[in-house]
């Protein structure tokens, strides 16, 4: 049981440090639209996470993403 904890918890690390990288919400709502579940749309005074974090959020989805496959195929 805490195994599982442990794992979960490392797993999402990386993405709850990512939401963080700018002023919330605007990266977690940047991170759902890259998964396809809504559209990069923000109310002012929001805006879209700058150039830099955007790479940054989205190389942090691909090493999930990634990171999941293998788990899928046994590795």
């Amino acid at each position: 049981k805490d195994s599982k904890a442990k794992s979960l918890f490392e797993r999402y690390l990386p993405l709850c440090h990512g939401n963080f990288l700018e002023t919330n919400p605007q990266c977690v709502k940047y991170l759902v639209s890259q998964m396809g579940r809504c559209k990069p749309n923000l109310r002012l005074p929001l805006q879209l996470p700058s150039p830099e974090t955007q790479k940054a959020l989205q190389k942090i989805l691909w090493n999930m993403a990634f990171r999941n496959q293998r788990t899928k195929v046994g590795c």
